[in-house]
């Protein structure tokens, strides 16, 4: 169980990582004045990396309470 644990824990921040990073590509886009059609892009990628990092949390958390009520 400490194993899922783990991997859930890493694929959690390795998506918290691409997401800051993915924030910092649309911020840099539209002070840029990129293309409307880019920016766009960038921000449905944010969306969707907002919404597998919300996911993937509570995985991790499950996956941590799961681990705690079996070893104690």
């Amino acid at each position: 169980m400490k194993l899922m644990w783990f991997v859930a824990n890493l694929f959690f921040v390795v998506s918290v990582i691409t997401l800051l990073f993915n924030i910092r590509s649309v911020t840099e886009a539209r002070q840029t004045d990129a293309a409307p059609d880019q920016v766009r892009r960038l921000v449905r990628r944010r969306n969707v990396l907002i919404a597998v990092t919300i996911l993937l949390f509570f995985v991790m958390s499950a996956s941590f309470v799961a681990d705690m009520a079996m070893n104690g």
